[in-house]
């Protein structure tokens, strides 16, 4: 998450200090506090970090939602709320990226909303797979070779640098 920030902030200008721009999301409070940390020791100041529980009503262009979770069960526990994931979903305008292990977000059941989107991500093939030391730039270059949007809507990079 830190090192898509970093990007977006160096390459592509994004003013990742306005909350109406940039939003990065968790589901956990102690990963607000890891993000944070993670932002900070790589010089980031100003981004704005919290909760899905606590973004209801906020809004941003750009949402970086972290689903990582580790337990030794791969279970989601509310990670799967429906109306959690509806909260998530629903706070990017233009663009949302989102974290995860992408087989143990889909492994629920059939009708368990997170593992549904996951599996839909999948048959639409939007999920992308980095990781590493290149995973952010990785993660961006995915982004840029997305083909132009229908109805007018601009590539990702152009509706962000472009006022």
């Amino acid at each position: 998450v830190a090192g898509i920030v970093v990007t977006l902030r160096d390459e592509w200008a994004v003013d990742i200090g306005r909350a109406d721009c940039l939003r990065v999301l968790t589901f956990y409070a102690a990963q607000v506090g890891v993000i944070r940390q993670a932002l900070g020791r790589r010089g980031v100041r100003g981004v704005s970090v919290g909760t899905v529980d606590g973004s209801q009503g906020a809004e941003a262009n750009c949402v970086l939602l972290s689903c990582v979770r580790a337990n030794s069960r791969a279970a989601l526990g509310f990670l799967d709320d429906w109306r959690r994931l509806n909260v998530s979903l629903t706070r990017a305008k233009q663009a949302m990226i989102i974290f995860g292990h992408a087989s143990t977000l889909g492994r629920g059941q059939p009708g368990d909303a997170l593992s549904d989107f996951v599996r839909s991500a999948a048959r639409a093939r939007a999920i992308y797979s980095v990781s590493g030391e290149r995973a952010s730039e990785q993660a961006l270059a995915a982004l840029q070779s997305l083909p132009n949007l229908p109805n007018g809507v601009r590539p990702l990079k152009q509706a962000w640098t472009s006022a």
